[in-house]
């Protein structure tokens, strides 16, 4: 069956384990197949088949599977089968072990399972199986220890049934569908090490008395529903646990005092969300030494920490999201995952920096003061830093190159939103590895650094709100291939924007709004790929985190769109922005705009742009958001912008605008007027000038693109038809004299004809007239 396999001796062959006493094969591990093959049912001693890790390209998982009856061991897992779990597995009544996880398989869990009465160990997880689980815990007695189904889609409730599994160890069903309350026969499963019942849609009041024989409990994970949990205040658990979940379970109001006895094995609490009101009290801080991961975050928990924070064991530390306050704690050097935002530290930075943080997070805070010269080594260790929205002043330190070159750790920076100042310094474009620079909202000044076209990987640059001067670098479009969003809104840049910036294929946000640049719009920009695009983009930037509860890196751009500046966050993905917005640019629109068909928002407003707007506004299918006003714009407003379904916003105010206003579609739900205003030769709705039938024949006959292009395009092209057409004929009459005298007879004859019939028809004519004419004379009585 495999190509390695040689030889007469099987028993040596890789994957294959045989009896020591009879020589039977009993064993199988295949590995390398796309399908499974026929000829394992002859292998009728077989206790043993492992098919994971496989790759049977979602073909269902055969049924004759079911005829090996005395397998005891049978894995599956990884292996891309899809399709239903066959029914003929119930037939295995000896198997011991049954892994069918990772994988994709379908439908509901079949009745035949409730046949496997010797089970001690199922694994169905990772998979889109639906239904009930109730047909699993259908035997009186049951040995199966350890239970598996989470990542799939069951719903409804937990069965009562599920009490009758006496020697269950591990039952783990998060990540499902399922709904009600725990039920009250979970007090019988009284050898549960682990029991995870998170991310599920599961309500009801939790009480101590459902936990209290529940002796062995190690792992608690509750997280993701919507228990109450009422356990009394006195109330000491049998067990030592080594992991608590509770995040988005009601604990509160009070910090849970229950806690408290889990000091012998617990290196992980999480209650995130758990609506606790409180102080947090000061014996927990020197309790939780032994903690490896604390997430408290998303409460209302209050005061001050304790100056010398002792947590030498934590690599994860999450206290956001509630109203601490006092000064940042000093010693946070060993923690590798800090996040203290949106709470109201207050002071400055601690002197001695991190060494070995990796994830700093101290955002939406109050903290003051100047970046020290110890945030240069800090960059040593750090992945992502975050210090926007405090009150950080001065200007940021001079790491130098010793410090800073070659740095391959910092992916993200965030310093927006203080008030730092000068120029940005050059060792930040020594950051080789950085994908995410925000500097917005501060006062740096002066002119971008040339250092900044190292940064090759970058996806995000955030200057927006600033002092910066000097002319948009060409090498932003020739070195950095990867950026997504360009912020440089409301600055004192000049000059004109470098049609380089049209290499940037996967750009998606422009913004240039708001600063002094001149020139013309290069119609180079037309070919900014991914705007032109009508697929919806990955992650804007991706960055894992080291611990469970942070999945993913969230990028958020403050935008300004549809008149309102919003956060975007996980939106920002499918946003699709070009703003050159109160600039002196000059010139006409770029018809080549019109190809950037996946645009969400177009703002060329406040320029002195001239010329007519482009006619086939119809190429912006998906446009919500649509500014040219306060320009120079004359002629007709095109008729297309009448086909833009989504259109919510649209301002073409303050122009020189002229004819009556297209209706239809979507221009007619844009009926104030103000969208309209200052252009005094526009008429008709929503203005209040009515128009005449000069200005609707103006409109008809202003089309750039209709029926007088359509003519002057016919005689451009009837033309080289007449010459070619007419020289050929004379050509032949010049050369072949036959043809000559015989088309000058026929044009004799024709002569002939047409004179004969001109002739006749004009004497038939005079007499009718002669006669007409006496017949009035005499009724007349002349």
């Amino acid at each position: 069956m495999l190509s390695s396999w040689s030889g007469t001796n099987c028993c040596a062959w890789n994957g294959v384990t045989c009896d020591k006493m009879t020589g039977h094969i009993v064993g199988l591990n295949l590995k390398g197949l796309s399908e499974v093959p026929p000829s394992l049912l002859s292998f009728t001693h077989l206790t043993h088949l492992d098919l994971s890790s496989n790759d049977f390209r979602l073909k269902p998982i055969p049924e004759f599977i079911g005829a090996l009856q005395g397998l005891t061991y049978l894995n599956v897992s990884e292996a891309r089968f899809g399709g239903l779990i066959p029914p003929h597995l119930g037939n295995l009544t000896s198997l011991q072990v049954l892994d069918m996880s990772h994988n994709m398989l379908t439908g509901q869990i079949p009745v035949t399972m409730g046949n496997l009465c010797r089970l001690q160990s199922l694994d169905l997880s990772m998979n889109n199986i639906t239904g009930s689980m109730e047909g699993l815990f259908w035997c009186d007695t049951s040995s199966l220890t350890a239970l598996y189904l989470s990542n799939n889609s069951l719903d409804g409730p937990i069965p009562a049934s599920l009490g009758r599994l006496a020697h269950l160890t591990y039952l783990d069903l998060s990540n499902n569908k399922l709904k009600g309350s725990i039920p009250g026969s979970l007090v019988e499963l009284q050898q549960l090490k682990v029991l995870d019942l998170s991310y599920n849609t599961l309500d009801g009041l939790l009480s101590n008395v459902q936990f209290d024989k529940l002796v062995h409990l190690r792992r608690l994970s509750l997280s993701g529903n919507s228990f109450t949990l009422n356990f009394e205040s006195n109330w000491v658990p049998p067990f030592q646990s080594e992991v608590i979940r509770l995040s988005s379970c009601n604990s509160g109001p009070q910090f849970p005092m229950w806690i408290r006895s889990q000091t012998k094995a617990l290196f992980e609490l999480e209650m995130q969300n758990a609506s606790i009101f409180d102080h947090v009290p000061d014996w927990f801080w020197n309790w939780s030494s032994q903690l490896q991961v604390l997430d408290l975050s998303h409460n209302q928990l209050k005061g001050t920490l304790p100056p010398p924070l002792q947590l030498p064991n934590t690599f994860a530390l999450d206290l956001s999201n509630n109203s601490f306050e006092g000064p940042l704690p000093k010693a946070l050097s060993t923690i590798r995952f800090v996040d203290l935002s949106n709470n109201l530290f207050s002071g400055p930075l601690p002197l001695h920096f991190t060494n070995k943080t990796e994830f700093l997070l101290l955002s939406h805070n109050r903290i003051n003061g100047t970046i020290t010269l110890s945030f240069c080594q800090s960059l040593q260790s750090l992945i992502y830093v975050d210090l926007s929205y405090n009150n950080l002043s001065g200007v940021l330190p001079d790491c130098g190159s010793d410090v800073i070159n070659n740095n391959k750790n910092v992916e993200i920076i965030h310093l927006a939103h203080n008030n730092l100042s000068g120029p940005i310094p050059i060792w930040v474009g020594y950051l080789r590895n950085l994908r995410s620079l925000h500097v917005d909202n501060n006062k740096f000044s002066g002119e971008l650094p040339s250092s900044l076209k190292n940064l090759s990987r970058l996806v995000v640059l955030d200057l927006g709100e600033n002092r910066l001067s000097g002319e948009i670098p060409p090498w932003i479009g020739e070195d950095m291939p990867l950026l997504k969003v360009i912020c440089i809104r409301n600055n004192t840049m000049h000059g004109r924007i470098p049609h380089q910036l049209s290499m940037l294929g996967s750009l998606q946000v422009l913004d240039l709004a708001l600063n002094n640049l001149s020139g013309a719009i290069p119609p180079q920009l037309g070919n900014l790929t991914a705007m032109a695009s009508l697929v919806i983009s990955t992650e804007i930037v991706e960055l894992s985190f080291p611990v469970d509860f942070y999945s993913t890196y969230i990028e958020h751009v403050a935008i300004s769109i549809k008149k309102i500046r919003l956060d975007y966050t996980t939106t920002l993905k499918f946003l699709k922005l070009f703003d050159l917005s109160s600039n002196s640019l000059t010139g006409v629109i770029p018809d080549e705009l019109t190809q950037l068909n996946g645009l969400h928002s177009l703002n060329l407003s406040g320029n002195h742009l001239t010329g007519g707007i482009p006619w086939n506004m119809n190429h912006f299918p998906m446009l919500e958001s649509l500014d040219l006003s306060r320009n120079l714009l004359s002629g007709p407003i095109p008729p297309s912008l009448s086909d833009l379904n989504s259109l919510e916003v649209l301002n073409l105010s303050h122009n020189n605008l002229s004819g009556k206003i297209p209706s239809g579609d979507q221009l007619n739900t844009l009926d104030n007027a103000c969208i309209y205003e200052d252009n005094p030769l526009l008429c008709g709705f929503p203005l209040a000038k009515k128009c005449d039938d000069s200005s609707e024949a103006q409109q008809s006959s202003a089309d750039p693109g209709g029926e007088e292009t359509n003519i002057v395009w016919f005689y451009i092209g009837i033309a080289p038809g007449f010459i070619t057409g007419f020289w050929g004929f004379m050509g032949v009459m010049l050369l072949k004299k036959t043809w000559r005298v015989s088309m000058f007879r026929f044009m004799d004859e024709v002569y002939e004809v047409v004179y004969v019939a001109i002739v006749v028809g004009h004497a038939r004519l005079k007499r009718r007239m002669t006669v007409a004419f006496q017949r009035c004379y005499s009724s007349f009585g002349m």
